[in-house]
C-alpha cells in the first residue's frame, strides 16, 4: 500500500488516473488496475480493482456516494488543515516543544507531530533537528519507555517486564536530557505522552510543560 501511494503521488497531477500494476505475490503476471480520483487539493481516493469499475464510474458515482453523502468531506478538510503540524490551526503549544507522540490506550488512537516550530531557514535550536531526526529520537524514546516502564496497551496489567516488576510502584513520568534535546514522558489516566523539547528548555519546567501540552491536546477529546 505504501508503494502504491508513492506511485500515485509521483504521477503528474491530474483529476483521475488509471494505471496498470502488478502485485508481486497476488498477481505477478496479470495486471490489476489502480484507479485514483482527486477529491480536493491534497486528497486523492484510490481503488485497486480488475476490469470494473471504470474511471468515470469511480469519479462520478462511487466517490460521491461514499464521500459526499456521508458528510465525510468536512472531516477531510479538517484533517488537511492540520497537515503537516498534526494539530489543528490555532492550537498553541510552547515554543520549546519540537514534537510529540500521544497515545490513548482506551480508544487505541494516537497522534504525532515532528515539525512543530521547524523552519529550515531559521537558525534556531528547533531548526537544527530535522523532522526526520525528531521522528527517530521520539520513536526510540517511546520504545525505550513503553514496556520497560509504561504498560503496553496490547499487554495485560499483569504482564510486566523485569524492570517494572522490581519497582514498588508504577512509574508515571520519566525524562531524558541529551546535548541537542530533552525528552519527557508521562502516563496519565488513559494517555501516554512523549515530548521532544529543545535543549534550551529548562529541565525543571519539563513536567509543567508536558502536562500543559497534554491538556491542550486532549481538551476536545479528539484523541
Amino acid at each position: 500500500l505504501v508503494l502504491l501511494s508513492l506511485l500515485v503521488n509521483h504521477h503528474p497531477p491530474s483529476i483521475s488516473q488509471d494505471v496498470a500494476v502488478y502485485l508481486p505475490i497476488a498477481s505477478p503476471r496479470t495486471p490489476h488496475r489502480l484507479l485514483s480520483a482527486k477529491i480536493m487539493e491534497g486528497f486523492t481516493v484510490c481503488l485497486l480493482c480488475d476490469e470494473k469499475p471504470s474511471v468515470d464510474e469511480l469519479q462520478h458515482e462511487l466517490v460521491p456516494a461514499v464521500w459526499k453523502h456521508a458528510n465525510l468531506l468536512d472531516c477531510v478538510r479538517a484533517s488537511l488543515r492540520c497537515f503537516p503540524r498534526g494539530v489543528a490551526p490555532g492550537t498553541n503549544l510552547d515554543a520549546a516543544v519540537l514534537g510529540f507522540i500521544i497515545v490513548n490506550n482506551d480508544t487505541h488512537r494516537c497522534l504525532s507531530s515532528f515539525v512543530l516550530g521547524y523552519t529550515s531557514e531559521t537558525p534556531t535550536a528547533a531548526a537544527q533537528i530535522s523532522p526526520a531526526d525528531r521522528r527517530i529520537v521520539l520513536t526510540s524514546f517511546y520504545k525505550s519507555i513503553v514496556g520497560p516502564l509504561f504498560p503496553h496497551h496490547l499487554h495485560s496489567s499483569g504482564d510486566q517486564t523485569d524492570l517494572r516488576s522490581t519497582l514498588p510502584h508504577q512509574p508515571v513520568e520519566t525524562y531524558l536530557c541529551a546535548e541537542e534535546y530533552k525528552c519527557y514522558a508521562l502516563h496519565y489516566t488513559s494517555y501516554q505522552l512523549f515530548i521532544l523539547f529543545s535543549f534550551e528548555a529548562p529541565t525543571y519546567s519539563l513536567r509543567s510543560l508536558s502536562y500543559a501540552t497534554l491538556d491542550t491536546l486532549t481538551h476536545d477529546h479528539a484523541i
